[in-house]
């Protein structure tokens, strides 16, 4: 053997492991739309990367899932032993705010399948459980799964779906912060910055909204202040400096 076979012969080799990763995430671009995008992550706590929905005129949506890519140089009939995940994984992803699928490759013959997570562990009977469980790991197998790009519909739907309940949870929590501004004006202004005095007024006076929202209000400013003995002036100042201490009449 001369020097060059013996420099050859100790170079590192490529995994089959990552030349089937590789060919997994092209099968899986290949089956959603040319529009779509497919960024690739550092595979940190089973995420592989996230599929952004793009409309037909090339107009970005921000509607996004996460995506852990399993791909296999088996056939199709090795699919009833399913995935094996680790169940802190699991648990991770359903912490996430966006939804996560398992997107598996089958090579022969060439399938791209695809599980939404939540919805399985759901129908399988394992949602309620998963945080009790002492089992390491949840086995999500793929004999029902959506096939692309056959069901690209109903992966819209999940994403687009998740990003109008994201938006739809902001206004709420825009609108609460915005009724939560006008308590602290009326406390300020109409009760003297005294929640006991707010509490009386609208147990004795208040409608029937009042009594269901501003009063839960009042009860958290009361509680908060005991905890906190300088709330109260920081609640004053704050008003007073957007209100320019003008006093401001509430209907």
């Amino acid at each position: 053997m001369n020097e060059q076979d013996e420099f050859l012969f100790d170079l590192p080799k490529r995994p089959i492991s990552h030349i089937i990763g590789d060919q997994a995430v092209l099968a899986l671009r290949k089956s959603l739309p040319k529009e779509w995008i497919y960024r690739e992550e550092d595979n940190d706590y089973g995420i592989d990367g996230e599929i952004e929905i793009v409309k037909s005129d090339g107009t970005v949506t921000g509607a996004l899932c996460k995506v852990q890519v399993k791909g296999t140089n088996s056939n199709i009939k090795l699919l009833k032993y399913g995935i094996p995940v680790s169940t802190n994984t699991v648990r991770y992803w359903l912490a996430l705010p966006l939804p996560t699928i398992i997107v598996r490759i089958i090579d022969k013959p060439k399938e791209v399948l695809w599980i939404n997570v939540r919805r399985y562990l759901l129908e399988a009977g394992l949602l309620d459980i998963l945080y009790s469980t002492q089992k390491k790991t949840i086995q999500f197998n793929f004999k029902n799964a959506y096939d692309l790009p056959q069901t690209i519909k109903e992966l819209e739907e999940l994403i687009t779906e998740n990003q109008i309940n994201i938006n739809n949870f902001k206004s709420d929590i825009e609108a609460k912060e915005m009724g939560d501004f006008f308590g602290f004006i009326a406390l300020v202004h109409v009760y003297e910055n005294d929640p006991d005095k707010m509490i009386k007024w609208i147990r004795e006076n208040g409608s029937h909204d009042q009594l269901i929202d501003d009063i839960n209000f009042a009860i958290w400013v009361k509680r908060q202040s005991e905890e906190d003995p300088d709330l109260l002036n920081r609640i004053y100042s704050m008003v007073m400096s957007i209100t320019k201490g003008d006093k401001i009449i509430l209907d």
